[in-house]
């Protein structure tokens, strides 16, 4: 079957201009993701002197880390948020890729995080999943903010380079 690419509304909100060195790739994702969640969901989601990307990511290293977060940061990290937060929300880290499940949190307009190793262009690294395309011809493909600046990114789901995701409950 043919599927369209499909994406989420808002999915071009809050995308860095400049990368923040020293490995903080997973502040950032948070950040991007919550603010998706305070754009498209509820306001309770990020405090409102924490809107701006800097603030935001600052707020998420509070929690997350920085510097070589792994799963269990942003799992951990993420469900303290969202306790200190006072939101029903939870956050799943799962150490293995699925283009499926890729494919159903957007379907359920929901970012996804998606966790790199050993990529060619982002090496060990997480970006932030938000769209999909599929066809029989063209073969598939995640959409994502690479978390560089850089928004509507293509990349071949592969299991090889992709190691598995991070997505909330809600």
């Amino acid at each position: 079957a043919y599927e369209i690419g499909v994406r989420l509304v808002g999915s071009e909100m809050c995308i860095r201009d400049k990368y923040i060195s020293g490995g903080h790739c997973g502040s950032i994702a948070s950040a991007i993701c919550m603010r998706y969640y305070y754009d498209y969901v509820s306001t309770n989601y990020v405090p409102s002197g924490s809107i701006g990307q800097n603030a935001l990511i600052a707020l998420m290293q509070q929690y997350v880390g920085s510097g070589g977060t792994t799963y269990s940061n942003l799992d951990n990290g993420l469900d303290n948020y969202f306790n200190a937060r006072n939101v029903n929300n939870s956050a799943n880290a799962i150490t293995s890729f699925s283009f499926s499940r890729v494919k159903t949190q957007i379907n359920r307009s929901r970012p996804i995080i998606i966790g790199t190793t050993n990529h060619p262009t982002f090496g060990d690294h997480w970006i932030i999943g938000h769209g999909y395309f599929t066809s029989p011809v063209d073969g598939n493909y995640v959409i994502v903010n690479n978390g560089w600046g850089n928004n509507n990114v293509w990349i071949e789901p592969s299991t090889t380079y992709l190691d598995g995701t991070i997505h909330f409950t809600n």
